[in-house]
């Protein structure tokens, strides 16, 4: 047999048999190994998390306590705190899931806003008590921090956050495009995880005024006119982790209406209501 060398343009052809050379596109086996890394990256994420929901009921009220005791509970003198801490406490009678003992303050920014922290404490912004119009819209509120307490949400956000951190250290370098992606792919998921907590919140919140008031009104009022005056910042629902107020007030009609919860009068704030610690 005679010997016939290969040509040069041969040897070049990855069709052709060069053993060095891979017969797949750079950029498709750059894609895979993207996919593969974010696959074990989003398993990791969400069997950590997982663990995360399982453990957090076993943790101690007592334990969570201390944890919440080095984190800042800044509250504000604010002459409207003595009522909000009897309101909360009438709604926590009210609750389909108990609470236990609840702490509640008044924080100052003139941001609209409320916050659930760990060890069974809510944060209120003066900026939210300055434009509340009703004891019911109020109680809407409150109630839906009492839900983040009752099901332990802050000890979870601390987890998955957590979760999140590590991971991030990790697999990936943020300076890396392919880590940067994988990392804003992270904490779309985290987000959407939140979404999903904020609206069970939203659900124990109604089932709780509902009891209390003995009807739904004033349930969607407070994002009614976070929509109409635009104090809630344009972000897409996709990039929030809540629910759009269209979303919220959407779901909370419709299940009054669908379940017959009923409308009735709204409950008028105290006449003292504006603050005369500003």
């Amino acid at each position: 047999m005679k010997y016939r060398p290969k040509s040069l343009n041969d040897s070049l052809d990855p069709l052709k048999g060069n053993v060095n050379i891979s017969p797949e596109h750079p950029l498709k086996e750059l894609l895979l190994l993207t996919a593969a890394i974010a696959a074990i990256i989003f398993l990791s994420y969400l069997l950590l998390g997982f663990s995360v929901d399982l453990v957090v009921p076993h943790i101690s009220m007592e334990f969570e306590k201390s944890i919440a005791a080095r984190m800042e509970f800044p509250t504000a003198a604010d002459s409207r705190a003595p009522y909000l801490k009897k309101i909360t406490e009438e709604l926590r009678r009210s609750t389909p899931i108990d609470t236990g003992h609840v702490e509640v303050g008044v924080y100052d920014s003139p941001v609209p806003n409320a916050f659930a922290l760990p060890g069974g404490r809510i944060l209120l912004t003066k900026g939210f008590l300055d434009v509340v119009e009703s004891e019911n819209e109020l109680s809407m509120v409150i109630a839906h921090e009492l839900g983040h307490i009752a099901h332990r949400d802050p000890l979870r956000g601390i987890g998955r956050s957590l979760v999140l951190a590590f991971i991030s250290s990790l697999f990936m370098n943020t300076d890396d495009s392919v880590g940067a992606f994988i990392n804003s792919s992270l904490s779309f998921t985290q987000l959407g995880y939140s979404r999903e907590v904020e609206e069970r919140s939203d659900h124990f919140a109604l089932e709780t005024i509902v009891k209390h008031y003995g009807h739904g009104a004033g349930a969607a009022d407070f994002f009614k006119r976070m929509k109409e005056t635009n104090l809630s910042a344009k972000i897409p629902e996709f990039f929030s982790t809540h629910p759009g107020e269209e979303h919220r007030i959407a779901y909370l009609e419709r299940r009054i209406e669908e379940e017959r919860l009923g409308w009735g009068a709204l409950t008028p704030l105290p006449e003292n209501w504006e603050n005369d610690d500003d």
